[in-house]
């Protein structure tokens, strides 16, 4: 049989490829159902590759043989042998869906919600998947779980492999991958990047102490990951991938890096988080100097205190932080205790709101408080910037301007106003603090 040569260049949302020799080939998720009938809500669809493919309903004992095109529903489990290879598509489109590597046995958890909203869960028991999605609603989900671990991303491709029932490695492939524990244990993945779940019981499993780099080139040494690079590259979806994979009798045979970009427009695989302008939303200011809603800058009165958020985003789809470069004269700027990643700064006999310090991380979605010195008339400035999970890509900085107004007398001749304390507007309520901090 002639050979198949296939070149394709990998790049962000595109994919070109070439046949040097006649032969046929299967676009990601294609099936040879013919089925273009709506999909019923809570039903996925199994699409056989290679033969060896079986499937147990929910609550059944037994394995049975699969058919391609066959309905699968919340419970089910589909089995490969030592030859199968199979998908399953979760929507009509088929682009969200799980690929099964041989000697793979994976349940279906979760399907769609009532509204029809995806709400895909799957469960791994050994064995190694692919999972690739668009990207994801606020109301929409994707997750695998395996070994006490669950993997969830807003919008990408990962692989789990569980070559035991109690420790699975998930790897990062297009944006970022969220692994939690069963007892909340967190690890955020860039792509590219893997991490490993061990299950000590029902109610622990350890993650890996920081995840750890993997080379394209390994990946790509993979049969199974190397195969579902080139359908998923014959099939348009985005690969944070750039080089020429080589492909003979349908297996890879070797991948050449690309080091110049085919596309000047291609983006960058990781790129820094951004700062929307304006950067600051003000969700409480009673001053009666400044409303609600996006600003450049806080103005209040000495007596009232001011809660605001930053704005941003990550172009990766991943988690990302803020980090305070200078802090104003004019008062002092709080963060709750439990907002940041490099250690719980909360005391259960002191405040829940602490001062920001300069140069630690802050979670992207952290209600902060500037507190205005009393007695205290001028207008100052500080500056942040944000910074990707691995706090080695960062935004350039970002000032915003503090102006407080003085209530009562002010400077040397200064007299206490009545109570001598801020008015401080309670944070909203998914943010509430049990006290305040203390004033100056």
């Amino acid at each position: 049989m002639a050979a198949l040569l296939a070149a394709l260049v990998f790049a962000a949302g595109a994919s070109l490829f070439s046949f040097a020799s006649a032969g046929a080939a299967t676009l990601a998720g294609a099936s040879n159902s013919g089925d273009e009938q709506t999909k019923p809500k809570g039903v996925a669809t199994l699409v056989i590759i290679d033969d060896g493919v079986s499937v147990r309903r929910k609550g059944k004992d037994a394995f049975k043989p699969a058919t391609d095109g066959q309905a699968l529903r919340v419970g089910d489990t589909v089995k490969t042998d030592e030859t199968g290879f199979a998908q399953i598509n979760y929507t009509n489109e088929e682009d969200t869906f799980t690929r099964l590597d041989v000697n793979t046995e994976f349940t279906v958890v979760r399907i769609s919600d009532e509204q029809g909203n995806r709400k895909v869960e799957g469960t791994l028991d050994t064995g190694r998947v692919w999972n690739r999605t668009t990207a994801l609603t606020e109301s929409e989900s994707f997750s695998t779980e395996g070994a006490g671990a669950t993997a969830a991303v807003g919008g990408s491709a990962y692989v789990a492999i569980c070559l035991t029932a109690n420790n699975c490695l998930y790897i990062a492939i297009v944006d970022g991958l969220t692994v939690t524990t069963v007892d909340g244990d967190v690890q955020l993945l860039n792509p590219l990047e893997q991490c490993d779940a061990t299950e000590k019981s029902e109610e622990d499993s350890d993650l890996c102490a920081v995840p750890e780099a993997v080379a394209l080139e390994v990946l790509l040494a993979d049969e199974f990951i190397a195969k579902n690079f080139f359908l998923d590259a014959l099939g348009g979806f985005p690969l944070p991938v750039l080089g020429i994979v080589t492909v003979e009798n349908g297996q890879v045979t070797g991948f050449t890096p690309i080091t110049t970009t085919p596309n000047a427009s291609t983006p960058p695989a990781s790129t820094a988080p951004v700062v929307e302008d304006p950067a600051l939303d003000i969700t409480e200011n009673n001053s009666g100097y400044q409303g609600t809603g996006p600003s450049d800058h806080i103005e209040t009165s000495d007596l009232y205190d001011v809660y605001f958020g930053l704005q941003g985003s990550d172009p990766n789809n991943v988690q990302f932080y803020w980090v305070f470069d200078t802090t104003p004269d004019v008062g002092t700027i709080y963060a709750p205790c439990d907002s940041s990643p490099d250690g719980d700064l909360c005391d259960l006999e002191g405040p829940s709101y602490v001062p920001v310090e300069i140069g630690v991380r802050y979670n992207s979605d952290t209600v902060f408080r500037f507190e205005p010195d009393l007695f205290t008339e001028g207008t100052d400035t500080f500056s942040f910037h944000a910074v990707n999970a691995n706090g080695d890509i960062s935004s350039p900085p970002t000032e915003a301007t503090v102006t407080v107004h003085c209530v009562y007398s002010c400077g040397e001749e200064a007299v206490a106003a009545p109570n001598d304390e801020h008015q401080s507007a309670e944070p909203p309520p998914d943010k509430q603090a049990s006290d305040k901090a203390p004033t100056q």
